[in-house]
């Protein structure tokens, strides 16, 4: 890494991990006007390239009110922790990138997350579409959750709705009675509890 690349990190660094919004504006004047010339006039691949990097850059300062750490420090995340949500990012580019990854290939890498991310999302919305959910005790809930949640969350409504279905011991769940009335529908324990 060149002497003006590792100088341009160091900034760029320094501008991220501002707390102040007035200071993180005027690092990030500063920082556009030291490393200008290293953009300019692309000739080689490698200027092109650089200047793809600089335009993604002027990008990613207009939407810095949604990362960079002084505007956040009034935004609520429901408990979730930068590492959390680092962990979160790991796991999306997982396969694209690794730490070396220089900027330009890193655009490039990001498509291709996002168009992975898209694809696995139609085959979950085509088996979603084609396949019914098991329906264990075929009661109005049941087929109501079934046509409202796709499967992995109607999975977890049925364990905590039904959770005898999981260790097979039938008699402890949902019974109906039949009355002149209609039908009741009979919930254990908790459940009772909490439609009262």
């Amino acid at each position: 890494m060149c002497l003006a690349e590792k100088e341009f990190d160091e900034d760029y660094h320094k501008w991220i991990k501002n707390r102040d919004i007035e200071k993180s504006e005027q690092a990030w004047l500063k920082l556009k006007e030291k490393h200008k010339h290293s953009f300019q006039d692309p000739l080689t691949d490698k200027q092109k390239n650089e200047l793809k990097s600089w335009r993604w850059l002027e990008n990613i300062y207009d939407q810095r009110k949604h990362w960079v750490r002084a505007y956040l420090q009034n935004t609520f995340f429901a408990g979730m922790k930068s590492r959390q949500m680092s962990e979160s990012i790991n796991t999306f580019f997982d396969g694209f990138v690794h730490n070396s990854t220089p900027m330009s290939e890193f655009i490039d890498q990001y498509d291709n997350a996002i168009a992975d991310r898209r694809d696995k999302d139609k085959d979950q919305d085509f088996i979603c579409m084609t396949t019914k959910p098991d329906l264990t005790k075929l009661t109005p809930i049941e087929s109501h959750a079934s046509h409202v949640y796709k499967k992995n969350v109607f999975n977890k409504f049925k364990e905590k709705m039904f959770p005898e279905t999981l260790n097979g011991t039938e008699d402890a769940g949902v019974s109906m009675d039949e009355s002149a009335e209609g039908l009741n529908f009979i919930l254990p324990g908790k459940m009772d509890n909490m439609l009262k």
